[in-house]
């Protein structure tokens, strides 16, 4: 599977941490663009019509970077950084790259969304709870078995790696 590259956290800064305020501007973006937007784009090119081409594909672009979703925006921004100059031509594989990189967001997202119910249920659904050992885990626990796969990786150690990778998983 393909790399998704997201940032969340910094999408969530800009919802000042409300993160039904995320979710529900997430869902309403990938909406639009997978409903209206990709569709748009591609009668555009048909027609021959950058402008319009352009207008949608800037839209995506913002969105989805205001969103955190970078690896959408950057693949918005190649198609709009072709059409603003007022050609279609070798937009095709630009608008299937887009399509692509919406089909891997909306894909992390529900996954990312069941991964975050499931947890918050495991404490009960106590959301303090939750953010606290979501803080204590990204603070201290994380940062350090990402060094024990560090060393187990310059110190040539297979299974100190593959233990280090499962504990790390775990923690995920």
């Amino acid at each position: 599977s393909k790399y998704v590259a997201v940032n969340l956290a910094s999408a969530l800064e800009r919802c000042s941490g409300d993160t039904e305020l995320l979710s529900q501007v997430v869902s309403e973006t990938f909406e639009k663009a997978r409903t209206e937007q990709l569709q748009l784009i591609r009668t555009a090119l048909q027609k021959g019509d950058a402008a319009d081409a352009h207008f949608h594909a800037h839209s995506i672009k913002g969105a989805s970077a205001t969103i955190g979703f970078d690896g959408l925006s950057k693949a918005a921004k190649a198609l709009d950084d072709l059409v603003k100059g007022g050609t279609v031509e070798g937009a095709m594989p630009l608008i299937e790259e887009l399509q692509e990189q919406l089909n891997l967001a909306i894909e992390y997202w529900e996954k990312h969304t069941q991964a975050l119910a499931n947890a918050l249920e495991r404490c009960g659904d106590d959301q303090e709870l939750f953010y606290q050992i979501a803080k204590e885990m990204v603070q201290d626990v994380i940062p350090s078995q990402v060094e024990g796969v560090e060393a187990a990786l310059a110190g040539g150690d297979v299974k100190g790696l593959h233990a280090a990778a499962l504990q790390l998983l775990d923690a995920a």
